[in-house]
């Protein structure tokens, strides 16, 4: 398998090179998430989105997700993985959001996506935020 990713903190990056680069010899992409472009002759089988929409705004997060979208092979799906809140939360500190579960699926209803499954992920300490996870498809 091939593994492309898209890492905004260049010491990330240094680290994942350092470690042995993405697997499969994948594009590593040094952008930020909402600035991404696939390349036009890929087709993924999975696209993961792991605890960095929450540094995105909505409009952002939208456009990503349709991007992504037509980036699917057609089985395909996108896997969102995000801390939630019971209330819509902003960190000035880490420039960031906590959306509630409502919101993320509002989103995703926005971005054209379908809701396979979702699951919260077990055995977190309690003086976290719940952190869930979202299978999409195209609808």
């Amino acid at each position: 398998s091939v593994v492309d990713m898209v890492e905004p903190m260049q010491h990330l990056v240094n680290y994942v090179k350092e470690t042995g680069g993405a697997p499969g010899n994948g594009i590593i992409y040094t952008h930020p998430l909402h600035k991404n472009k696939y390349p036009p002759n890929i087709q993924y089988h999975l696209i993961a989105i792991t605890w960095c929409a929450a540094f995105v705004t909505d409009d952002d997060l939208i456009t990503f997700l349709r991007h992504s979208s037509r980036s699917l092979a057609p089985t395909g799906r996108i896997l969102l993985k995000e801390n939630i809140s019971p209330t819509f939360r902003a960190r000035r500190s880490t420039a960031s959001v906590a959306r509630t579960d409502t919101h993320y699926k509002a989103i995703f209803h926005e971005a054209g996506l379908k809701l396979l499954a979702e699951q919260i992920q077990p055995n977190l300490p309690d003086t976290w935020l719940d952190v869930k996870m979202y299978l999409l498809k195209v609808v």
